[in-house]
């Protein structure tokens, strides 16, 4: 028999920190679930069609997972804000603002250590309403599954500079380049956005 628990105010998976998929569900970890509700095999009524039932919840489970995870490319909207928008910004304080904000890559399979992001894009308004709203009336289909902002907005393109031996985090040095009327490209979810996908 399989038997239905549910789990309330998950919030981003404490606890697969202790489990031996980490690094498969590194990226999950940084999600917020309100409710989630899995399956539960008890062990003393089990049988061969209790078993089949149960392969079959695994993998609908997994593949519900790995939705989730593309779906909102393991950042929220708040998340969003303080990767890619800051006010009054110069293109000298790229170096400062990407450390403050701690912006690296996270760990992988490939590489098991915090590393320097090679690039990253703030944009410079105080109104964070008007990149919302890209995801609404003040944005436009572009592609698959992006938005395009309908209105321009002026932003600094962070590059990593090459150093040796590779700087690894705090120590990233970032060279800032200004570019005014770029319109924004985003991908959005729950009508927010959640991922910056380019400027042009």
């Amino acid at each position: 028999m399989l038997e239905r628990s549910g789990l309330k105010g998950l919030n981003g998976f404490a606890s697969c920190q202790s489990s031996a998929l980490l690094l498969h569900l590194q990226t999950l970890c940084s999600l917020d679930f309100t409710f989630l509700y899995f399956w539960t095999f008890v062990p003393e009524t089990f049988s061969t069609k209790s078993s089949i039932n149960m392969k079959i919840s695994i993998f609908a489970g997994v593949l519900l997972i790995s939705a989730a995870v593309l779906s909102v490319d393991g950042q929220s909207w708040t998340q969003f804000q303080n990767k890619h928008i800051k006010d009054r910004m110069t293109s000298d304080e790229c170096t400062t603002a990407m450390r403050a904000r701690r912006i690296v890559n996270p760990p992988t399979q490939v590489n098991p250590r915090f590393s320097c992001k090679t690039f990253n894009t703030f944009i410079r308004t105080q109104d964070v309403n008007a990149v919302r709203a890209i995801c609404g009336r003040g944005g436009e289909p572009y592609g698959y599954d992006m938005r395009i902002s309908t209105t321009s907005f002026p932003i600094i393109d962070c590059n990593l500079v090459n150093q040796y031996p590779p700087a690894v985090p705090p120590n990233c040095q970032y060279n800032g380049v200004v570019h005014y009327n770029r319109k924004i490209i985003v991908r959005c979810e729950y009508g927010e956005p959640v991922h910056f996908h380019r400027s042009q």
